[in-house]
């Protein structure tokens, strides 16, 4: 005899195909210009530029969009955090 109907499992397979068509097969990732992390980071475009955006912390987040230059959100600010519990733990161990 061949396999009865199961509802809740033939919804589960229904739920699973609307989800899987829903969402692309690629992450898409949100970025943020210099003006967004001059707004988040509370300091002045000369400091990040000759202060920060050189680090590799923020380098490995940097995505170029032709002239423009873009950092991963929310990862940057991630790192930014880091970066600033690092000076202050430095200053703390002078």
């Amino acid at each position: 005899m061949g396999e009865s109907f199961n509802p809740v499992e033939y919804a589960k397979q229904c739920i699973k195909e609307k989800v899987d068509a829903s969402f692309p097969s690629e992450l898409v990732k949100a970025t943020i210009p210099m003006e967004g992390l001059i707004e988040i980071t509370g300091v002045s475009r000369s400091t990040l530029e000759t202060k920060y955006v050189s680090q590799p912390e923020f380098y490995k987040l940097q995505v170029n969009e032709g002239k423009k230059r873009l950092w991963l959100y929310p990862e940057i600010r991630d790192a930014w955090r880091e970066i600033k519990i690092n000076e202050k733990n430095d200053e703390v161990t002078i």
